[in-house]
């Protein structure tokens, strides 16, 4: 489990191919003590450590988690979110991240306004029912507010702080994210199915 507060980046610099998965290699100064079997959210993808050398971190990654997210985009060279799982007495700022990725989306426009920047991001129809007003979604692994929804279209206000200190910054129009739709939101949905 994840809060969507970014703690660290990441560079990528090793993509092997293996069959139709993946290893990636991170590059990355996380100061805490990494475990291999250790879960880190990678752009909001949760991800086990299967090497460690030094400040590189490898992941393996298999087919259905390539097909769901953005990881066939991934680049060497990317920086990536990275977040280390939540611990138990620590204090909670985000929002309840799983690392369980809903969908792609496609970023449409970016623009600045003051010192923050408007993100407006498609998200795809089947979700869009489970998004509201000031309710929570994370992108690319960020816990961030959703300030105004039309039709399947959400605007997001991206404060310095978040903007300098995740890989928003370097994000374009038509460049695809991972979404994670809030976790309660889902659950509610559920049992009003029934």
């Amino acid at each position: 489990m994840f809060t969507g507060i970014i703690e660290y980046l990441g560079e990528i610099i090793e993509i092997h191919n293996i069959g139709n998965e993946l290893e990636i290699t991170i590059k990355t100064n996380i100061s805490e003590e990494i475990k291999l079997g250790q879960s880190i959210a990678c752009n909001g993808t949760c991800l086990t450590v299967t090497k460690l050398e030094k400040n590189n971190i490898s992941f393996f990654i298999s087919a259905e988690t390539i097909a769901k997210t953005t990881i066939a985009n991934w680049y060497l060279g990317q920086i990536i979110n990275l977040e280390l799982a939540m611990q138990a007495h620590a204090r909670f700022d985000g929002h309840m991240v799983s690392g369980h990725i809903d969908a792609r989306a496609i970023v449409q426009d970016i623009s600045k306004k003051n010192d923050s920047h408007i993100v407006i991001i498609e998200i795809p129809p089947a979700y869009i029912e489970y998004i509201i007003d000031k309710g929570s979604i994370a992108i690319d692994g960020i816990s961030l507010t959703i300030n105004e929804i039309k039709h399947n279209m959400i605007y997001l206000n991206i404060i310095p702080h978040s903007w300098n200190n995740t890989n928003m910054q370097y994000l374009q129009a038509k460049d695809e994210v991972n979404i994670e739709i809030d976790l309660i939101a889902k659950y509610i949905k559920k049992l009003h199915v029934k």
